[in-house]
């Protein structure tokens, strides 16, 4: 029996043709911002530009995000993204209180990405900006999308801002909700 096997790069090749996709979620957690990040990246489309030791941030003015580890780790800045408006928000610039793992972001039309980044690995990452809200750091609500490359080298970026109803808000929907069922039935029986 005559076994056919595709050579490693090849392999490789028809790895990274796949769409990956990263994306970002901000939301109010209780009395913080949360930023999570997650996704692998396809960099076929990219042009790596820089790479400099940017600390974790947010600069919504400028259309600028660093989630992850904190200060003193090597961030590579690959250009080629393309959006519709570089700032989503018009807020001061913010430095989360802790982050963790990897760094990931955007610089205006930028991503940014771990130095070294090897195209289709998993990245992961998070920063907590603490008793601060979503309107304070002047973020709009609403998603924004980088993309990049075409054919099997598409590749994007997606940034999600939600406000998450508080749980007091959660209780005050619930009372709004039976006060309107009461009047409903008030109404029915007449």
């Amino acid at each position: 029996m005559i076994r056919k096997t595709l050579p490693f790069g090849a392999i490789m090749a028809l790895a990274l043709s796949a769409n990956a996709a990263i994306t970002i979620n901000i939301s109010q957690v209780g009395p913080d911002v949360v930023v999570t990040g997650s996704g692998s990246v396809n960099t076929a489309g990219l042009t790596l530009q820089a790479t400099s030791a940017f600390g974790p941030s947010m600069y919504t003015l400028f259309g600028v995000l660093f989630a992850g580890t904190s200060n003193g780790v090597s961030t590579d800045f690959w250009s080629g993204a393309s959006l519709a408006g570089s700032s989503f928000g018009s807020g001061p610039i913010a430095i989360p209180s802790t982050g963790t793992g990897d760094r990931l972001g955007v610089y205006q039309t930028w991503v940014a990405l771990p130095n070294g980044y090897v195209s289709g690995t998993p990245l992961s990452a998070s920063s907590t900006f603490s008793n601060t809200t979503l309107n304070e750091l002047g973020l709009n609500v609403g998603s924004s999308v980088w993309s990049w490359g075409s054919g099997p080298t598409a590749d994007s970026l997606t940034l999600n801002v939600t406000a998450v109803p508080e749980p007091h808000q959660y209780a005050m929907l619930a009372g709004l909700g039976l006060v309107g069922m009461g009047l409903w039935r008030r109404h029915a029986r007449r």
